[in-house]
């Protein structure tokens, strides 16, 4: 971090915003239930607080790094005005429902949406297995053949032939496995608060917690062990009413962090023949900061590429955005394959050889600075209107039952990080972002139908 104008002025807006969070956090917590406060909280800890301090990486990489300063600055300080005021009476419903101790969950109630969600994942298993064999995917490349694993995870999902396994894929890991991992935790915390515990049932319900974990790392992806950790310690706090609990918070970042270490030192060949890599501080260390550069400071500096792109060589334009191009008549680009191509030896360093290099590269930044990268300046409004048009999840879930409240918002939470680094249509169709809220909004719906399914029988036959 420098002490230039550029840094100061920063460290100016990151400090208000943050006071002002935490009064929203101490005074109005139930606007956490609204999902634009909950990327405004991702915005300011992964882009807000890393461009102050990489400001000397933004002021060399940048013609104009203040512009840079008002897209970030701008969209935070916008929407915190702005979206306490959206849907206010909506969203002191919903809290008040969460918090309310009447309406504690009814874990029985959701026995049948488990086994339905379970089956329908075992199902798409089966139909991408059946497409890609085990042996051929990322995850057992990790094992096999650690320095092919990078070539493995793109053909294990990227460059599928099938548009269709890929997308199933792609949904049912973003969507159908939050709400299911979901529903189960809730359970088994229930059961454990009560100490009631069904043995075939609750080993059942940890078996299904542990495919969970294998089923979204198949690809050999790290950071889907990572937020399957985060959303278990999410729904904790969902339940707590989002009570402040450091050791807690401090214990599941611990153990989000651990799951893709373990990963990485098993493609470095060593976890399952020696234990003493785990007892190793360098390493671990090495691994651990890796790890933290790769989730906090990279996806920054993808977003810095794109406004540094526009600065140079000007707005991509509407050929970066698929669909609508099409409308145009536009052909369409791959302004994350550009990007990463273009960019690529700053992140690789030495590393990087372009004979080496994957020609499927792609480096998706936050929609807020992707969007600057296609059309300049004109996407500030876009970007703002998108974050307040997050909020419409308010009217999802106001009619949701009661057991799939928690679950629903805790998905929300992760998939919400998506935004960071990732384009808005496709974090809210891809990333699972809508995909959550319908798959939550059927479920409740099967669970009424069910219940009268029920209701209907037990009357016939207490009738007879």
């Amino acid at each position: 971090m420098s002490f230039s104008f550029f840094s100061l002025i920063n460290l100016f807006f990151v400090l208000g915003t943050s006071f002002w969070l935490v009064k929203i956090y101490v005074t109005e917590r139930y606007l956490f239930v609204k999902p634009s406060i909950i990327l405004l909280t991702y915005t300011h800890v992964f882009f807000q607080w890393p461009m102050v301090l990489l400001s000397s990486y933004c002021e060399n990489k940048l013609q104009n790094p203040y512009i840079l300063s008002f897209l970030i600055n701008g969209y935070m300080l916008l929407g915190l005005f702005l979206s306490p005021l959206i849907l206010k009476e909506k969203t002191k419903i919903i809290w008040n429902r969460l918090t309310s101790k009447s309406n504690e969950p009814l874990v029985e109630c959701a026995g049948v949406s488990v086994l339905m969600l379970t089956l329908s994942v075992i199902s798409i298993a089966f139909i991408y297995f059946s497409y890609v064999p085990f042996n051929k995917t990322g995850l057992y490349a990790v094992y096999s053949d650690p320095s092919g694993a990078a070539l493995a995870r793109e053909k294990s999902l990227k460059l599928l032939d099938s548009q269709g396994i890929k997308y199933l894929y792609s949904l049912a890991r973003s969507s159908v496995i939050p709400i299911l991992f979901s529903c189960i935790w809730l359970r088994l915390l229930k059961k454990w608060k009560y100490c009631h515990f069904n043995t075939i049932v609750t080993y059942f319900e940890i078996t299904i917690l542990m495919l969970s974990f294998i089923f979204v790392a198949i690809t050999g992806e790290k950071a889907f062990l990572a937020y399957l950790m985060l959303l278990g310690g999410l729904i904790i706090f969902w339940k707590d009413e989002l009570k402040f609990q450091p050791i807690k918070i401090i214990f599941i970042l611990f153990l989000s962090f651990l799951l893709p270490i373990i990963l990485i030192l098993w493609r470095a060949g060593g976890v399952l023949e020696d234990f003493s890599l785990f007892f190793e501080p360098k390493l671990v260390f090495y691994y651990a900061s890796s790890i933290i550069e790769r989730s906090v400071f990279v996806p920054f500096k993808v977003g810095v590429w794109y406004v540094r792109y526009a600065q140079d060589i000007g707005p991509m334009g509407i050929a970066s955005f698929e669909k609508l191009s099409q409308l145009f008549g536009v052909s369409p680009i791959n302004a994350s394959n550009i990007i990463g191509l273009k960019y690529a030896p700053e992140y690789y360093g030495n590393a990087y050889d372009p004979r080496q290099a994957l020609k499927s590269i792609s480096a998706g930044g936050g929609y807020l600075l992707s969007y600057y990268g296609y059309l300049g300046i004109v996407s500030f409004p876009i970007s703002v209107l998108g974050l307040l048009a997050l909020d419409l999840s308010l009217f999802v879930y106001i009619r949701l039952k009661d057991q799939f409240l928690i679950p629903c918002l805790a998905s929300i939470s992760i998939v919400s990080l998506a935004f960071i680094q990732g384009d808005y249509t496709v974090c809210l169709i891809t990333h699972g972002f809508i995909g959550v809220l319908l798959l939550s909004f059927l479920l409740s719906f099967w669970e009424d139908y069910f219940s009268n399914i029920l209701n209907i029988m037990r009357y016939s036959y207490a009738r007879k």
